[in-house]
């Protein structure tokens, strides 16, 4: 079913496609609040549109559905991936792309660093000061896959 949606994907037009995956990427995380909410309760569409609590949903006697990822998040992802293909086409140099992709991955390193120093917004769970250098180091690079955040796509796209 994902890689038919995504499939299906590939017919609209570039610009389309990446204006969809900067919205997901960029606004996904908007929906942060209401989970953060008292009493807030998961449902098969927040599932599938946020987080992925790995839940069954009944959907027919003796019939269940598990959501095991948030699809809508990580399609974003891939579509944002896809656009980059652009970069490997005839219409940029090596030297072009590669001081793109340079530029590009430095400038999320540093939106990383950025965003995860602040302890504000990114992760679910604030980096700590721990009893060394190194390992306070390391809680700063922890971050969490579910939910996906801006630190853990900023982490893909820099320091993959």
């Amino acid at each position: 079913m994902f890689i038919l949606g995504l499939l299906l994907l590939i017919n609209l037009h570039y610009q389309i496609i990446l204006m969809l995956g900067v919205v997901i990427v960029g606004g996904h995380t908007l929906l942060d609040a209401s989970e953060a909410a008292p009493g807030f309760q998961p449902s098969f569409w927040w599932d599938l549109f946020h987080h992925g609590f790995f839940a069954p949903y009944s959907f027919a006697p003796n019939h269940y559905a598990v959501i095991v990822y948030p699809f809508v998040p990580w399609a974003g992802l891939m579509m944002l991936g896809y656009c980059a293909g652009v970069f490997f086409t005839p219409a940029y140099t090596a030297g072009q792309r590669k001081k793109i992709l340079l530029r590009t991955g430095l400038s999320m390193i540093g939106f990383f660093i950025l965003l995860r120093f602040s302890n504000v917004y990114g992760d679910p769970f604030d980096w700590s000061n721990q009893k060394d250098g190194l390992y306070t180091f390391f809680s700063f690079l922890k971050v969490h896959k579910y939910p996906p955040s801006y630190s853990l796509f900023a982490s893909l796209s820099g320091l993959h």
